[in-house]
This record gives structure tokens, C-alpha cells and sequence, in this order.
């Protein structure tokens, strides 16, 4: 079933000049500068995209911006933020259930996380 799965998404991203996709590990990434690296994993009901970072110098005043940019209501995105020394720690995750796994869908996955994510490195 993930092997289906994994090559449908494949396909999606060979159709997008703005996305590739890398078997190892597996993964997808999205064009930008710097591109940013997603992880991909495909579970019994889900295919979650992942994407992790470090944030150097924005510590506790950064925190509360970067759960916010992160856990956005109305929105299946989730994720996680926490002070690492004098930087923070920030967990990003967004699950497409299978049985609306579309190219659409998965299109709109890969768009948020992305954006969520530049929202946090801009912090």
C-alpha cells in the first residue's frame, strides 16, 4: 500500500517543476531559497509530511509567535516550539488522511507547511 502511495506522490511532484521528490528517506522538497527539506511518511491512515529546525537567536520572546504559526485554527497543520538554549526548536507537521489523499490535497499539504515554515524562519 505505501509503495502505491509513495509512487502517486512521486508522479505528483515530477509534474511540479516546484517540487522533487527523494525516494531515500522518503522525502519531498520544495523550491524556494533555501529549499526546504519534508519529511514523508505513509502510516496505516495517514501520510504525514514533517519538517523540522533550528532557529538561532530566537529564544522565549520568539516562542509564543512560533506556536502560533504552527498550530494555525482552521487548519490541519500542527506542530511544536520550544526553547533550545538561546535559539528554539520548532516541529511542524501536517497529516493528509488516505482516503482523501489527492494530488490536490497533497498540493495544498506541501503550500502550508511550506509557508508555516517561512513564517517561522522569518521570526
Amino acid at each position: 500500500m505505501s509503495d502505491e502511495i509513495l509512487s502517486r506522490i512521486a508522479g505528483w511532484c515530477l509534474a511540479d517543476p516546484k517540487l522533487t521528490y527523494f525516494e531515500e528517506g522518503p522525502a519531498v522538497e520544495v523550491a524556494g531559497d533555501p529549499p526546504l527539506h519534508l519529511n514523508l511518511a505513509v502510516t496505516g491512515d495517514e501520510v504525514l509530511l514533517s519538517h523540522r529546525m533550528s532557529l538561532a537567536g530566537a529564544g522565549e520572546g520568539a516562542l509564543a509567535q512560533a506556536m502560533s504559526l504552527v498550530n494555525k485554527r482552521g487548519s490541519l497543520l500542527r506542530g511544536t516550539a520550544a526553547v533550545e538554549g538561546s535559539g528554539l526548536a520548532v516541529g511542524i507537521e501536517y497529516p493528509i488522511c488516505l482516503d482523501g489523499l489527492t494530488r490536490q490535497n497533497f498540493l495544498l499539504a506541501t503550500q502550508e507547511l511550506a509557508a508555516a515554515a517561512d513564517g517561522v524562519a522569518a521570526l
